[in-house]
């Protein structure tokens, strides 16, 4: 027994603590547990130790130093332009996704001698499902027409994780045979109906967009297909009724002055343009657009329940404007640009199916989740962050993979 203490060093227990950290802050996002930043910070002594054991335990790449150096020109542009109260933590959870990333880039490739990570995907996926589908029946929301919304408090971030858990199964049947690809099938079965009961608009837009995105790399027939068999399924969602797909097309184009987004985005210049020339460029910086926006809302000028002071304007572009100006919005282009490009080339390059099939899914969920949070979710929100950091941290694993086999 003595002889195995000094086995138990910072040096062996760093990956453990790294690899818990990791799926702890993973299922916490995924259960709503709240508790995502606990493990965030017990991942913070292995990560520290790392960085004083030298350039050789951290992955430095170009893709790391292009994260780093976005991710941080944000960070502080947006604390250095903030004059006000910052509401909403934005500045801390862009800290923290931005961790959470590089975090992810340094779990073990496999766990064990001969376990690899989808085993531990397999089940964090197949408990997310069934943990939705208990909720389901024991949980309601009475704020939003009394929809039973699963562990959220919103129709969209249930839709959002379903949306992801449905690629990972996707990829995962197509990886195991036997029965346990038939329990995956069965899951995706019931993931489908929890993505069917969030009536998520955008969800779909996202799983659309998120399935076109992938017509390059197949066959033009078998492009041809799914490009057929993604118009069936937006047909068969207006004819289902599960989207009133029609009605929020009759809105957008016949009441489009009336829709809460338009007088959002009205709203929005009325006070952008009162901005000074630094605030044009620079931004007004992070959590400021709440309080700045009152006094022209006609939301909360009206103080009718149920009214809403909007914390953003539910549109990433026109956020990253106030927030970080005319700078901000093409850095999210290029963050974003980059991301796309690197997952692109690594398809690309693929040496194996496996390694092809992880790039599509990733680009996959990458732009569905792009599609379904731009006119749902505020960017710099945890509810959109901490989930792009999860992908964001799996494709520079992937990415970093492919420069190193280059």
């Amino acid at each position: 027994m003595t002889k195995r203490l000094p086995n138990l060093s910072l040096h062996c227990l760093s990956p453990v603590i790294l690899l818990l950290g990791v799926y702890g802050f993973g299922i916490s996002l995924a259960l709503e547990l709240g508790g995502y930043r606990s493990f965030l910070h017990a991942s913070l002594l292995p990560f520290a130790w790392m960085l004083l054991q030298g350039r050789g335990t951290l992955p430095w790449s170009e893709p790391l130093w292009w994260l780093l150096g976005l991710g941080g020109l944000f960070l502080l542009q947006g604390l250095a332009m903030a004059v006000g109260p910052i509401e909403g933590g934005h500045h801390e959870v862009l800290g923290w996704s931005l961790f959470a990333a590089i975090l992810i880039t340094l779990v073990p490739g496999r766990i064990g001698s001969r376990g690899d990570h989808r085993s531990l995907l397999a089940l964090t996926t197949v408990v997310f499902v069934m943990a939705q589908v208990v909720a389901y029946f024991w949980r309601s929301n009475p704020y939003l027409d009394v929809r039973f919304l699963g562990v959220f408090s919103n129709p969209h971030y249930l839709a959002l994780y379903a949306l992801l858990a449905l690629g990972f199964l996707v990829y995962l049947i197509d990886f195991y045979r036997g029965w346990l690809g038939w329990l995956l099938g069965a899951v995706l079965v019931v993931d489908v109906v929890l993505l069917i009961l969030s009536r998520s608009l955008p969800a779909w837009l996202g799983l659309v967009a998120g399935t076109l995105v992938l017509l390059p790399f197949f066959r033009r027939r078998m492009a041809a297909k799914i490009l057929t068999l993604s118009l069936l399924l937006l047909v068969g969602v207006q004819l289902a009724g599960w989207v009133e797909l029609s009605t929020g097309m009759k809105t957008a184009i016949t009441y489009l002055a009336n829709d809460e987004r338009w007088v959002l985005w009205r709203e929005f210049w009325i006070l952008q343009n009162e901005s000074t020339g630094w605030q044009w460029l620079l931004g007004h910086g992070f959590g400021q657009f709440l309080n700045d926006y009152m006094p022209v809302s006609s939301f909360h000028a009206q103080r009718v329940e149920p009214y809403v002071d909007f914390a953003s304007p539910h549109n990433y572009f026109l956020e990253l404007l106030y927030s970080h100006g005319l700078i901000g919005v093409p850095l999210l282009c290029l963050g974003y640009g980059l991301w796309l490009i690197g997952l692109t080339r690594g398809i690309n390059v693929s040496r194996t199916v496996d390694h092809r099939r992880q790039g599509m899914l990733l680009l996959s969920l990458v732009t569905a989740q792009l599609v379904l949070g731009f006119f749902t979710m505020p960017f710099f929100a945890r509810h959109n962050l901490f989930p792009v950091s999860v992908l964001l941290g799996i494709s520079l694993r992937y990415i970093i993979a492919r420069e190193k086999h280059d």
